[in-house]
Formats: C-alpha cells, structure tokens, sequence
C-alpha cells in the first residue's frame, strides 16, 4: 500500500486539510500525526517477519477506515466492535477499499461536528464480582486521564520511547497507554505475539512476553502483578542454573539492594544499612544487576507500572534488589488513574491522588475504612443502556462510588478489598478476603492462587494451588521443586502424588505451619483459616477462573471446585 513515498507525502498533505475545532481524539490523533510522520508508530513481529508503520501510514490508514465506516453508513455516535487479536491491521483490505469513493469532506464534516463531550470508547470492566458493565468515556475525559498519565508515569516525547502492547485492549490503561498515549508522544508501539499472555505457557523462545521484552526493551513497560510475578519466576529459573558461588552472590547484592532501596523509597536513614564500600564490590554489584535487567529486557526501562491488583511486599522488594521502583497504581475503567505512588512510598498503600483528583471514604467504621469515593474530570460518562446502575454508582456532586473498601492515612490510600468481595459468614462477620491471601502467599512463595472461603459459612477455610510446570501439566514449577526439596531435605519428584505418605505429610505440615503464622496476626477468631485445601492445578483464565487482568472470579472458583469446599465443611 505504501509502495512510493510520494503516495504518502500526498496522503499526509491531504490530511492537513482534516483540521477540527474542537479537543477531541480525533483532533489530537491528526495533528500529532502530522506531528510525528516520519517516526515509526507500530511494530509487529508476525511468523518471522517484522511490520512496521510510521504516524504518517498509521493516519493515511485510519482516514481510509473511517471513510469505509462513513461508506457502509455508519451514524453520529453509533459504536464499532472489534473482536480479534491485538494487531497492526484490525480490517481488511477489502473493507479499506470501500472508502476509495468517499470524499474527503464528508469526513471532515463529520470530525468538524464531534464534540469534547461526545461519546469516544467503550470499555469493559473486568466481570470479578458480577457481569462486565459497558462504561462510556467521552473525549474530554480520555484527554484528561491521559494527560495525567503523561505527568505520572513519567512519560516523554520522544521517538526512542518504547511501549509494548500486549493485554488485550478491553484493559483499561492497556488501551490508554496502547491508543491513546502512544500516539500523543510520537512514541514507538511494539505489538506482542498473542501468545505473550499465556500464562500457563512457559516463556519459550520467540513467543512469550519475556522474549518480547528482550527483543523491544521498553523504556516504560506497564504491568498486572502476576505477570511481574511470572518475570521474576522466569529470572529465579536462569539463575537456578548457574554454579552456587554465582547464586549466592546475586541473592547477597539483591538483598541489600531491596534493602537500601526500600529505605530510600520510603525517606528513611540508610545509613544504619550495610552496604560494602570497596571498589570492587561496588563494580559487581553493578555489574550483577545490570546483567540481570538485561536478561529480563528491562535494562532500558525507566518506568515499570503495576497495576490492576495489589502489589505485593514480596514482589516490590525482587524489583527493588535489581535497582527498578516500581510504580503502584490505582485506578478504575470508570474513572481512569486516580492514585500514583511515584516516589514515597508506603507499603500496602496505592499512593495518593494525582491532580485534579479528589477522594473520602463513606461512612468509615472505627478503623476508617469505608468505601471510596472518588471526583474526577476523567470521569466515565454512564454505563451503556442502564441508566439504573449509572445513577446508583453516584453519590451528590459527582461523587463516584467505587466499590472499593478502602482507609485514608496521612492522604495514603489503603486498599483491602472489593466490598462485593466481603465475605460475611453465618454469624455475621464481614471478613476481607484480600490481606489474608496476601499474608498467606507471602508466608507460602510458592502459591501461585489462594482463595479464601466462607461466605455463609460457618468459618473461614482457603484452596491453595501451588505453582506448576509452565511446560508440563500437572508437574511441579522448578521454584516449587526447591520449596518442597528444602522440607523433605532431598531431590522431589515432578508431581505432588509421586511424593511418599512420609514426604506429603512433611509438606502439608509445612503448610500449615504458614496458616498457624498468619492466623497468629488474626484480627480475631472469625479471621482465621480453620481449613485448606490443595487445588489440583493452578487457577486459569480459560476456565473462566481469572479475568484478563488475573484478578480472582470467585464464583466461578466456588462453583468449578465446589467438591472441594464441601468436603472442607462436611468433614
């Protein structure tokens, strides 16, 4: 299609006729096109062949897309559906040529008359707590979140910025970062093998997210915490093959790495922290960790975002021992990002506001939480055909109910959980399922799931599934291998059965020992694991059990291992 740069040159001057009046994203999207045309937009590893568009080709194409829609006649505020794989070309040839009559005024007629408060996208939510809700954005607030996303995240224009695309885009800040903040910086787009987000295939070479990382090497890279999750597993792989003295060495500097880190994170004295002063140490440890985030293709990124779900101790501190802080963030499909931690940190909260932002809590018990309220200029707009459910998620003055339980210290956000989520037992208590899972996957580093249950029962009781071979089913993962290896005090066998009586009654044991320690910082009685049990393989979106972002669908856990949960209770 791009044959003759002349071709483009044309398409490109054509398009600086497109001019509109009005802030929208299709005004945006034309002049920083016009902007950046030289730079390349998009690119696309596909079956061994790299494909690529500049801002001038993404445009000429769009135009040709939008002109097809006008030609099958699509109306003002009318929405498109698009359903495949993300990719460079979400249509077809055939369908682009449908354009080649329309002309450009009809087009330009169109932009001209679309307004800021004109509706721009729909986006899904994630179905974690019930049926995915269509929610509205319009232009305006699209603009808004992403101009805040560019302060917050620490967002260049610059044409060595690198993004990679690889949820799909019905993830809110995929799409913000993928769409729209991509194009408003001249930034460069890579797109990911499908099979990057696989997260029960194991990172093989040239189709998982860890080799896409290796191959771009992002200068911002936007993360949901079981992905960190599965990177640090995959750099605990390569390193478990190195000889001992190499080990012990890069699990020494990492430490005291996280250590210091942590510490400077926080503003607190690091100067009570050992951390040896001699030359040479000083070379290997940065010798040490630059080789490692060049292993993980993070040695060019100076942004990595976690969000979607909590972030861990655990996790924060793996990054922070190879010198990566990585960025919390808070935020709603209804509502864009609200909260940031970019610099000071406290752990287990979201951070505070970002600007123009403003937040309270409903009703707070004697501890302060309550459910979260948030005002916002990047707010959604409504939900789609139900206006009962718009109208019930707002409060007076604009006030958005999130759903979120959450408590405010010192303008720090602390989550606990999703009030639908709360589990209320047979004697009325309300327990938070989220900080004890996280308390147990902190005390057990080789669960890779654990869901807590007890909603109308009469006490709390959880399934556990460990980590398993991304490459074989049903086998140990090598990091759950080493955990049970340090319990029997021998070499493991691959699956859980293939263990002696003696050998599962060690591990089991082992277990509970972490469920008798967390349960020791129990709130009270009603908060304490009374029972678990294993699950027979890790939780899988495919089996409906994660949403796309990996957080917990705990009806569908209830109803697929609902065996499970019986015996816990009839036993």
């Amino acid at each position: 299609m791009f044959s003759k740069e002349g071709d483009i040159r044309q398409e490109v001057q054509e398009e600086s006729d497109l001019k509109t009046t009005t802030n929208t994203f299709g005004s945006q999207f034309i002049s920083h096109s016009l902007r950046f045309a030289s730079r390349t937009a998009l690119v696309e590893n596909r079956e061994g062949e790299t494909i690529t568009r500049t801002f001038a080709e993404y445009l000429t194409e769009a135009k040709m897309a939008a002109r097809s829609l006008l030609e099958i006649g699509l109306r003002p505020k009318e929405s498109v559906c698009i359903m495949g794989h993300n990719s460079i070309e979400w249509h077809w040839m055939q369908f682009l040529d449908l354009g080649m009559t329309q002309q450009t005024w009809k087009l330009e007629a169109r932009l001209q008359a679309i307004k800021e408060v004109d509706p721009c996208m729909i986006n899904f939510t994630s179905g974690s707590t019930g049926t995915p809700k269509a929610v509205l954005h319009s232009h305006s607030a699209i603009l808004t979140a992403a101009d805040t996303l560019m302060k917050d995240w620490g967002l260049k224009t610059n044409p060595q910025e690198r993004f990679i695309c690889y949820l799909p885009l019905y993830h809110g800040a995929q799409h913000l970062l993928s769409t729209f903040e991509h194009h408003l910086l001249g930034a460069v787009l890579h797109i990911a093998p499908r099979e990057a987000i696989k997260l029960e295939s194991s990172f093989d070479p040239q189709t998982k997210l860890v080799d896409t990382l290796k191959d771009v090497r992002p200068t911002v890279f936007y993360g949901v915490s079981r992905m960190l999750e599965k990177i640090i597993e995959h750099l605990d792989e390569t390193l478990a093959s190195a000889n001992r003295i190499k080990q012990k060495m890069c699990e020494t500097i990492q430490n005291l790495n996280a250590e210091k880190n942590l510490a400077i994170l926080q503003e607190n004295d690091v100067n009570g922290i050992f951390s040896p002063s001699s030359l040479t140490w000083k070379l290997c440890r940065h010798y040490v960790v630059n080789s490692i985030k060049y292993s993980i293709g993070l040695d060019q990124c100076r942004t990595v975002i976690c969000g979607s779900s909590p972030l861990s101790k655990s996790l924060l501190l793996r990054f922070l021992g190879i010198d990566i802080f990585l960025v919390n963030e808070y935020g709603m499909t209804e509502t864009w990002v609200t909260h940031c931690d970019r610099g000071k940190q406290k752990l287990g909260s979201v951070g505070t506001v970002v600007k123009g932002v403003e937040m309270k809590i409903l009703d707070p018990d004697e501890r302060g939480f309550g459910e979260v309220l948030v005002r916002t200029p990047s707010i959604f707009t409504c939900y789609m055909k139900d206006p009962e459910k718009t109208r019930a998620s707002f409060l007076g003055d604009g006030w958005y109910r999130s759903g979120d339980l959450g408590k405010i210290e010192d303008g720090y956000l602390f989550l606990v959980g999703r009030l639908k989520e709360l589990l209320v037992t047979s004697g009325g208590k309300n327990v938070p399922p989220l900080p004890i899972e996280e308390r147990v996957k902190e005390a057990i580093p080789c669960a890779s799931h654990v869901v807590l249950i007890g909603e109308r029962r009469k006490f709390l009781t959880m399934l556990i599934a460990l980590k398993g071979d991304t490459t074989v089913p049903h086998q140990f993962h090598p990091l759950t291998k080493q955990w049970i290896s340090n319990i029997i005090d021998h070499e493991v066998p691959e699956t859980m059965e293939a263990l002696t009586e003696i050998e599962q009654t060690k591990v089991h044991n082992a277990i509970q020992a972490a469920i008798d320690n967390v349960n020791a910082f129990a709130e009270c009685h009603s908060f304490r694991i009374q029972k678990w049990r294993f699950l027979p393989q890790e939780l899988s979106f495919e089996r409906g059990e994660l949403t796309p972002s990996q957080k917990i669908k705990r009806e569908a856990v209830d109803l697929n291992y609902s065996h499970l949960i019986d015996a816990m209770y009839n036993s």
